[in-house]
């Protein structure tokens, strides 16, 4: 288990290979080298305004790389949705360009997938200002929960501000405000705010191991899910958001380990003193009653499973 905490955002650097990172920024770069060009890809970019909500240029990646390129891309986003969120598909990935003037305000994407990301192919040290990601921040998000008369409160305890970062992947839960702070300071393109954003998709089990290329193994794992969600049910209550697990199982299968590896689980309420207590409690119970957990068919080589739980008010 690596934390009880749930979490907003998760930044994972250097997420592409360095030679595919740098393969799609020198196609971006080559495209704009030349002002004067008009038969280039700088002409499949769509200027996307809606006034004081949005206001950049995008275009879907995929018509703008090369195959190739593209499509290692993809797959790079797909091995770690799967590995390591649950989620077997990716929305159409969209690619935007930020100059000056241009921001997103606030908003939320809740129902486009469980977790959004944002993959920066801009500078490290860009030469404009602003163009940070904006995340609400708990204190705002349960002011009055939290509200005390002992301090005033400013700009940063109410919103995060995260820059992009060259190769970084920024991962998110969808359900919170967010947007992106206006950029000042450049009209030239390959100085801009460069960006592949969309959401992570299809949350369901995944396993590794002996066990994949078994029938039963995923008949199995539907019983563990139903036995999951029993647990569920005793300990979550209203709670909103999505759970991933990983289990260990030996090639017994005896089911050996669980770990929350970690959860967007949200009270509706809002309360600070309960954003834990449901968690710890469902992991808690999971772990006493593990031994009770339905037995896998038995394999040569161990498994591992990984479970996406994604709990939601319709």
């Amino acid at each position: 288990m690596k934390s009880l905490e749930r979490k907003r955002v998760l930044a994972h650097p250097r997420f592409l290979s360095p030679t595919l990172a740098r393969q799609l920024r020198s196609e971006f770069d080559s495209a704009f080298r030349d002002a004067r060009d008009s038969k280039s890809r700088r002409l499949v970019w769509e200027p996307w305004h809606i006034e004081d909500q949005y206001s950049l240029l995008r275009t879907p990646a995929a018509r703008f790389f090369e195959p190739k390129h593209y499509q290692a891309l993809e797959q790079t986003l797909l091995d770690f949705g799967k590995n390591q969120l649950g989620c077997h598909g990716l929305s159409p990935p969209w690619m935007s360009l930020y100059t000056d003037g241009a921001y997103q305000n606030l908003h939320t994407d809740a129902p486009h997938g469980p977790w959004a990301y944002v993959l920066s192919l801009g500078p490290d040290r860009p030469i404009y200002q602003g163009g940070e990601t904006v995340l609400a921040t708990e204190r705002l998000l349960s002011h009055w929960q939290r509200f005390t008369m002992d301090r005033g409160q400013e700009l940063g305890d109410f919103f995060e501000k995260i820059p992009t970062r060259f190769n970084q992947l920024l991962l998110f839960d969808p359900r919170i405000p967010h947007g992106v702070s206006r950029v000042v300071g450049t009209r030239e393109p390959r100085h801009g705010r460069l960006v592949l954003h969309g959401w992570f998709v299809a949350p369901r089990p995944f396993i590794e191991g002996g066990l994949s290329r078994s029938h039963s193994g995923i008949e199995w794992s539907g019983e563990l899910i139903e036995w999951c969600l029993r647990i569920v049910d005793e300990t979550l209550g209203d709670y909103q958001g999505i759970c991933n697990l990983k289990f260990s199982i030996m090639p017994s299968g005896v089911v050996k380990k669980a770990d929350l590896i970690f959860h967007s689980l949200l009270d509706p309420s809002g309360a600070p003193e309960t954003a834990t207590q449901g968690p710890r409690a469902f992991y808690t119970r999971l772990r006493k009653q593990l031994a009770q957990a339905p037995r896998a068919p038995s394999h040569r080589t161990a498994s591992t499973l990984t479970l996406p739980i994604e709990l939601r008010r319709e």
